[in-house]
């Protein structure tokens, strides 16, 4: 889940993903056209919102309804990096062209790349969702933007996209996870 999260958003993995609370997502999934208010670590008080995707909408919920069966708090990260490093370790994937394993720091390139080369996002657009280039007059054009009109731009360029697998299945994997013993 957090791997699409990722995708979809180019967050930095460590330290703005890392901080995002159950609070947090809970408060963005009550909104209609679902944001996360985020200030950037790397990016000095730079406040922004983040569009969430509705294919990573759908496979947060489960995530947020799990916080009671792990005794989780409203303020515990719900994507803690090191457990992200660990299970990027663990699966081994690697990197088609290199050879080399995929770290979580890809997503956020591959996000940068799917708005550039494939997307054709508008700059401004991806590097105020990205916290990236703070500066820049085309950043700064979307911080007076309200959190619909910044939705409905990610929107156009990303909502045709569906970056899970064919034939994976979210209430296969819900059902799997419920008959484990998570104590």
């Amino acid at each position: 889940m957090v791997y699409a999260y990722l995708a979809y958003t180019g967050q930095r993995p460590q330290s703005t993903t890392d901080k995002l609370t159950f609070e947090d997502f809970e408060k963005a999934l009550r909104i209609d056209l679902p944001t996360l208010r985020v200030f950037g670590v790397k990016a000095k008080e730079f406040l922004h919102r983040i569009p969430i995707h509705p294919v990573v909408v759908e496979w947060l919920k489960p995530v947020i309804e799990f916080k009671n069966l792990i005794n989780a708090k409203d303020n515990d990260p719900v994507f803690p990096y090191n457990s992200l490093r660990i299970v990027l370790i663990d699966l081994d994937i690697k990197v088609h062209h290199t050879g080399m394993r995929i770290q979580p720091s890809h997503f956020r390139k591959f996000f940068e790349q799917m708005c550039n080369n494939v997307l054709m996002a508008h700059p401004g657009l991806r590097d105020y969702i990205m916290a990236h280039n703070t500066g820049s007059l085309d950043v700064q054009s979307y911080d007076g933007k309200l959190p619909s009109e910044i939705y409905h731009q990610y929107m156009e360029k990303w909502g045709r996209v569906n970056l899970v697998p064919e034939g994976v299945s979210l209430r296969k994997l819900i059902n799997h996870l419920c008959s484990q013993n998570l104590s």
